[in-house]
């Protein structure tokens, strides 16, 4: 992850902030992790279908930079948990 992909995720972090700002796959704890990387991922590299793995594989490395990178923001569950959480139906 390059420094202005953190600085995507800090950015996208101060934006969604804000109150009942999202719903659906993520809680607003978590609203910057999953736009940045669902954005830097499908829309960025203009992919629409990868496999899980490799969602996996990219979530985990992008978990890696941000948790050596921010200052107190941690993300301690694995890239499948996030991943699992973000697609459960209950979640829309």
């Amino acid at each position: 992850m390059s420094a202005s992909e953190v600085t995507s995720w800090t950015s996208t972090r101060s934006n969604t902030s804000g109150p009942s700002t999202l719903r659906g796959p993520c809680s607003d704890r978590h609203a910057a992790l999953v736009l940045g990387f669902l954005g830097r991922v499908f829309v960025a590299a203009n992919a629409s279908n990868l496999p899980a793995s490799q969602l996996v594989s990219e979530l985990d490395d992008e978990l890696f930079a941000l948790n050596q990178r921010t200052d107190g923001e941690r993300f301690p569950r694995s890239a499948r948990e996030y991943l699992d959480n973000w697609a459960a139906p209950e979640r829309g």
